[in-house]
């Protein structure tokens, strides 16, 4: 009695899917996208399974993409940015998270784009920046995760009406110093200045000792060393992608490579020599 109760209960709900399959596919195409993009953000509202909520990033990218202003002010709209950025933010650093923050990251930049009327409402979400800084500096080792996160920021700063909004100064105390961050910040947050040109710094650094162990391993002979030397030219390859993807958000910021230099070297503690 059980499993013919279930067959009936499968067989209503294949029959109920097959109808509304059949009802959207006589809906116009724009209908049919507003529908599937509220679809997905009611699955980012309410659902906790992380298959359920990579299906419906995906269904946003291909909505906002195929319908785009329309979408994207839907999910702009409907409080989809701050749900994007709440699973950006909360994401774990296991295979499955981070699958999920990738593709939340892909939505993000989608909604960013220059034409997006999404754009300033990412701008204007609240630690926008913040999370997408703590993003790249966790990832660093991550170039999918690392160059998403990035990607989003750099069209946020290269869109004139999102990048003093996204990147506004922090207030500053009435007495503070004038610190190399701040005095090259070109008008803009000296913190995120500062972490960027660290983050940039680091990889650079990375790069060139990759490169030069790439050297030792390139008169690799055998089945082994040959798959290390690949595998090496391969991560030397995104890290390059990597460091030009911040050097084009600094430069969106005004900070050239000259300060770039200066802010990435730490600073030399003063050292106060006691009178004999």
């Amino acid at each position: 009695l059980a499993r013919a109760r279930a067959s009936v209960v499968r067989e209503e709900a294949m029959r109920r899917a097959r109808t509304a399959a059949a009802t959207a596919a006589t809906l116009p195409a724009a209908e049919r996208l507003g529908k599937r993009t509220m679809w997905a953000l009611s699955i980012l509202s309410s659902s906790q399974d992380l298959v359920h909520l990579g299906e419906a990033c995906d269904a946003l990218v291909e909505c906002c993409s195929t319908g785009g202003a329309a979408c994207q002010s839907l999910v702009a709209g409907n409080g989809g940015v701050d749900m994007l950025l709440r699973y950006v933010r909360s994401c774990g650093r296991s295979e499955s998270h981070l699958s999920l923050l990738s593709k939340c990251l892909t939505v993000l930049r989608v909604c960013a784009m220059p034409s997006a009327p999404s754009a300033v409402h990412i701008a204007r979400a609240r630690a926008c920046v913040p999370i997408l800084l703590e993003q790249m500096q966790a990832c660093r080792d991550k170039p999918l995760v690392f160059d998403a996160a990035c990607e989003v920021l750099v069209l946020l700063a290269q869109n004139a009406s999102c990048r003093t909004i996204a990147f506004a100064p922090s207030a500053a105390p009435a007495n503070a110093t004038v610190t190399p961050a701040r005095a090259n910040s070109g008008g803009f947050d000296a913190e995120t200045i500062k972490r960027l040109a660290l983050m940039h710094g680091i990889l650079s650094k990375r790069h060139t000792a990759d490169s030069q162990w790439l050297a030792r391993m390139s008169s690799a002979r055998t089945a082994r060393g040959v798959a290390a030397a690949e595998a090496a030219k391969q991560k030397l390859a995104a890290c390059a992608g990597s460091i030009k993807r911040v050097e084009a958000l600094l430069d969106a910021l005004g900070v050239d490579a000259s300060a770039r230099e200066m802010l990435a070297t730490p600073a030399t503690p003063a050292v106060h020599r006691t009178p004999l």
